[in-house]
């Protein structure tokens, strides 16, 4: 059966740290996405964190509201739909079911 998964994307400043060193970057893109594991009653979160660089990236591709995402953008959307189709459990004993279930 197909496993239930959830992206958001946002943005973000810079963060504290960052502000004022060299390769700051505008902003960050990201890609969080909810992969619900229903029998085991749990989520995962696969986070991709996309930092938009000046001079790395065309201020003139990038369009959001307007459904342009840019090629650093798309790249991650690639890698993400990568992650998805080939995503494993390899153990699911990592996962513990309470007792009566």
């Amino acid at each position: 059966p197909q496993t239930p998964a959830y992206t958001l994307f946002a943005t973000s400043p810079p963060g504290e740290k960052q502000r004022g060193r060299a390769h700051e970057p505008d902003f960050v893109g990201i890609l969080l996405t909810m992969v619900r594991l229903v029998e085991q009653q749990t989520d995962l979160l696969i986070a991709i964190n996309v930092p938009h660089v000046k001079g790395e990236y065309e201020e003139s591709e990038i369009d959001f509201a307007g459904g342009k995402y840019g090629k650093l953008m798309q790249q991650a959307m690639e890698y993400r739909e990568k992650v998805l189709e080939t995503f494993e459990v390899k153990d699911w004993g990592l996962f513990v079911m309470e007792e009566g279930e």
